[in-house]
């Protein structure tokens, strides 16, 4: 074996052999030197495939912006990387992969290059995401907005309609769905205090979104025509005759509706504050009365009622209420009594009955009452029947009967002191009475 080896050495054949493994290692190492490995990063234009794919499918494109360059690192011997133009290589995005609405990510293709000894070792972007929207027909319901102020004094709306309930509107279904309605606002086009007739007018119409902001820079300009009908509001009148029965009262009335609205003639109407629409009689009443009057038999020629509308007059009627109070001799303020004269009351008491409406009577109190007897013009001695008043009693309050004290006028007792007796004894002999 060794002998064999030592002949393949001693050979030409190993002297050829090893000049030429000589000879390439001496090439690549001066290649090493003059043409070296190195790596370059270029921008490519992105080549987006199937672009007409989505409109196929009635899907529009919303993307805002996305990158259309993909950064691309290569590798490769230095005289090759000098000579490679951008576009010996190639990157993909396929459209048609998006096949609904919303946002789909799509993926970029790994760079593919055309000329030998180019390796591609990274790139940028490697996903893309687009947004597609597909077009929609919706109907958007029309709101009326509006505000009393609007109105002159003494005149409502009877009615605001739109001519449409509702308009069709196409559009991007992401945007038509966060679409609530359309808003039409009066005080567009209607300065404060102005209405007081009937108006049919074209109004600009506001978008709303369904968080209530205002979206209309984001759709055409749509009009709707509104039909105003204005009334005026009428206060409604009426009278009470007549007294209720013996110890009751009318304690509260009025009348339901308080006001009507009314249309017609201007001329009628600018005249027409209030309206008489009956009179309920309280005469000998016990108990709550009422009366229903059909308020269009009461109306001017040339208007017309809003809506039908029956007006009730109520009379609430209540009985008296009564309080009695202990009214005690001590308690009784005399008036006009004169010094020279004594003056006893009989009895020692009465009980008093005070009638009158319940908040009145619950107010009273023998104090706030001051029961007195009027002595004035009774200068002589003597008996007396005189009859008790309260001077502050409530006019509202009445006395249930008449109550009488017996005074009695006597002259005072005289008080003066009784003289002594005189001593008319003689006098003793040192001159002195005994």
């Amino acid at each position: 074996m060794k002998d064999k080896i030592k002949t393949f050495i001693d050979s030409k054949t190993f002297y050829i052999i090893l000049s030429i493994v000589l000879a390439i290692c001496a090439w690549l190492l001066v290649l090493s030197y003059t043409n070296p490995i190195k790596s370059r990063t270029m921008e490519i234009q992105i080549d987006f495939l199937n672009k007409d794919a989505p409109a196929n499918l009635d899907l529009q494109d919303q993307t805002v912006t996305y990158p259309k360059i993909a950064t691309v690192t290569v590798s490769g011997r230095q005289d090759v990387l000098n000579n490679l133009a951008a576009s010996e290589l190639e990157v993909t995005v396929d459209l048609s992969e998006i096949t609904k609405a919303g946002t789909t990510k799509l993926k970029v293709s790994k760079p593919t290059c055309e000329r030998l000894g180019v390796t591609i070792n990274d790139y940028y972007p490697k996903t893309i995401e687009f947004t597609y929207d597909t077009v929609i027909r919706k109907n958007l319901e029309i709101r009326i907005k509006q505000d009393n102020a609007l109105l002159k004094e003494g005149y409502a709306f009877a009615s605001v309609t739109p001519t449409l309930s509702s308009i069709p509107v196409s559009g991007l279904a992401s945007l038509l769905d966060s679409c609530s309605h359309v808003e039409v606002n009066l005080e567009d086009s209607i300065k404060p205090g102005t209405l007081d007739s009937n108006k049919t007018a074209a109004f600009l119409g506001r978008f709303i979104s369904t968080t209530g902001e205002d979206i209309t820079h984001r759709f055409n300009t749509e009009q709707i025509t509104v039909n105003i009908q204005i009334a005026k509001k009428v206060n409604l009148t009426y009278t009470l005759s007549g007294n209720p029965a013996t110890d009751y009262y009318v304690s509260n009335q009025g009348i339901s509706p308080g006001y009507v609205l009314v249309t017609g003639n201007y001329d009628v109407l600018k005249n027409l504050v209030a309206l008489s629409v009956g009179n309920l009689s309280v005469a000998g009443k016990q108990s709550t009365t009422e009366l229903s009057v059909d308020v269009s038999t009461k109306l001017p020629a040339g208007v017309s009622l809003v809506n039908k509308t029956t007006a009730k007059i109520t009379a609430e009627i209540r009985a008296l209420q009564t309080k009695t109070f202990t009214v005690n001799a001590a308690d009784i303020n005399l008036a006009g009594t004169m010094e020279q004269f004594d003056y006893t009351l009989t009895p020692e008491s009465l009980t008093v009955t005070v009638k009158g409406k319940e908040d009145d009577i619950n107010k009273l109190t023998l104090a706030s009452m001051e029961p007195t007897l009027d002595l004035q013009g009774k200068d002589a001695t003597g008996t007396y029947n005189i009859v008790l008043n309260f001077p502050k009693l409530d006019k509202n309050c009445k006395l249930a009967d008449e109550y009488v004290f017996t005074v009695v006028i006597a002259n005072k007792e005289s008080t003066e002191a009784t003289p002594s007796p005189i001593n008319l004894e003689e006098p003793n002999e040192e001159g002195q009475g005994a």
